[in-house]
Order: C-alpha cells, then sequence, then structure tokens
C-alpha cells in the first residue's frame, strides 16, 4: 500500500522533487545499489535534500536547489532548461519527507542526450506518459513513493 499523499504540507525533512520532461517525455532514473535510500529503485529525476547553500536568512530557493540536483545527477545545466514551475508538495509518510515538486521542461535538443551512470544513478531513460503510467502499475514496488505519487496525480497536476 502506497503511504504518500499529495497534502498542502507539514512536517519532517524537506527535499526536492523534480519532474523533468523533454518533448513529452519523462526523465526516469534507476537509483544506484549503493544509496541509502531505496537502492536499485526507479525515480523521476532529479531529486535531493535541502541544501542550505540555497537558503538565507528565512528564504528557501527550491528552483536553486532543483537546478543543483539536477546538474549534479544528470549534467543538464541551467542552460538546458526551459522553465521550471513549483506545482505542489508531497508529505512520504514513510519516509518522514515533505518534497517541494517542481517540474522542468528541458529544451527538445536535450532529449537526444541521456545521462551517464553515477554515484546516485545507475541508468536514466525517456518514457513517454504511457509507458511510464504502465510500468508503474505493472510494477509499482520498482519506484520510489515519491515518484509513485507524482506518476498517480499526473492527470490531475499536467
Amino acid at each position: 500500500m502506497l503511504k504518500c499523499a499529495l497534502v498542502p504540507g507539514r512536517g519532517g525533512a524537506v527535499a526536492v522533487s523534480g519532474v523533468t520532461l523533454c518533448h513529452n517525455r519523462y526523465l526516469v532514473g534507476r537509483r544506484s545499489n549503493q544509496v541509502t535510500h531505496y537502492p536499485g529503485s526507479l525515480e523521476l529525476v532529479p531529486s535531493g535534500s535541502l541544501d542550505l547553500s540555497c537558503c538565507k536568512e528565512q528564504h528557501c530557493d527550491f528552483v536553486c536547489q532543483l537546478q543543483s540536483e539536477l546538474l549534479e545527477e544528470t549534467g543538464f545545466a541551467s542552460e538546458a532548461i526551459l522553465s521550471m514551475e513549483p506545482f505542489g508538495v508531497i508529505h512520504d509518510l514513510e519516509g518522514h519527507v515533505v518534497d517541494i515538486c517542481i517540474r522542468v521542461n528541458l529544451k527538445e535538443e536535450n532529449l537526444e542526450k541521456l545521462p551517464e551512470a553515477n554515484s546516485e544513478y545507475q541508468e536514466f531513460f525517456w518514457l513517454d506518459e504511457s509507458e511510464l503510467s504502465e510500468k508503474c502499475k505493472k510494477a509499482p514496488q520498482d519506484f520510489v513513493p515519491t515518484s509513485i505519487c507524482l506518476i498517480n496525480e499526473q492527470q490531475m497536476i499536467f
């Protein structure tokens, strides 16, 4: 049973989760077997904990944090981004994390560029909406809970 919900925001650690799209295809990564949380699971990319370097006084720049995660995890720099739009908050009840969700649209020419494996992800691939939904329906246990929530809610969000 899925233990996450789209909520207006409540307690726990704070992180960012991106839904990266390029020409109507979603960027998905398989997490490395060496990571602490959800090793080997599929995840919408990028995601990561809030880094205090993106916080000044009482303001946290979640878009800055997601840009940093996108570069670190995929190699896509800010020049590859067409637009970024925060669209919701997810409270991962199992992981005790609140994720600020941001839609990232990459410029079309980036569809030909598949990020290389790294310490966080063993592989990446682009999936269209039907492929992503089908993969999630067939094997939800293969996905990180936050990504399942985003995939299940995508019709409502996008």
